[in-house]
């Protein structure tokens, strides 16, 4: 659960329809976030909140 202080219902809304993606093969496994919308990422002067990085999880096998 993310926690949400002071977000804008749009920031909010676009935070929520963020999801983990899980993609496994023989070469490994990887996880990655969703694309976020292509509204302004970052408010002018309203938050320091940085967009998640895509991937976040990478497991190879050898």
């Amino acid at each position: 659960m993310m926690l949400a202080i002071g977000l804008s219902p749009t920031m909010r809304a676009d935070l929520d329809r963020l999801h983990i993606i899980t993609f496994t093969g023989p070469a490994g496994t990887f996880r990655q976030t969703t694309e976020l919308t292509q509204g302004p990422t970052r408010p002018a002067g309203r938050s320091q909140a940085r967009p998640p990085k895509k991937i976040i999880e990478l497991a190879a096998r050898f």
